[in-house]
């Protein structure tokens, strides 16, 4: 009986180890392509850089989900977009409420790895109205999946 248990025990830990190395994915069966609040998804991103932990973009990545890219390890699929965007607050209820100061704006961008920056940059900085990243500017600036 204690040999089952240290073997299922055995199992699961190591069920759970490969659970972990499997790729994250973003598509429109999550929730993490529709962004969120930036200091959710910066610690999320920390925690997929430490494990090195793959992600890959198949559709829609907006708002704070862009913060992905900073990863080495993210892929884009031809399909995949990337919305970036001025800050807001977020009320008690959810909706959207008034913009962050320019300043917290411009941190953020300088979150952004090099190239990402340089878009952002180019096409006028974040904004209220949305930059899109996709087509052939997505696939020079991000990695394709393989």
């Amino acid at each position: 009986m204690k040999f089952l248990g240290l073997f299922l025990g055995l199992f699961i830990m190591s069920s759970f180890a490969f659970a972990q190395e499997q790729p994250l994915i973003i598509d429109y069966s999550t929730s993490l392509g529709e962004g969120g609040d930036i200091g959710q998804f910066l610690a999320l991103q920390a925690q997929l850089a430490q494990s090195g932990r793959r992600v890959i973009v198949r559709n829609e990545c907006n708002s704070s989900c862009t913060m992905f890219l900073r990863l080495r390890n993210i892929c884009a699929e031809p399909g995949a977009s990337f919305l970036f965007h001025a800050g807001h607050k977020i009320m008690n209820n959810g909706q959207i409420g008034a913009p962050v100061p320019h300043s917290m704006d411009q941190m953020v961008t300088n979150l952004y790895p090099p190239r990402i920056r340089a878009f952002i940059i180019r096409h006028g900085g974040l904004k209220v109205q949305p930059i899109v990243l996709r087509g052939a500017e997505m696939r020079a600036l991000v990695p394709a999946c393989h």
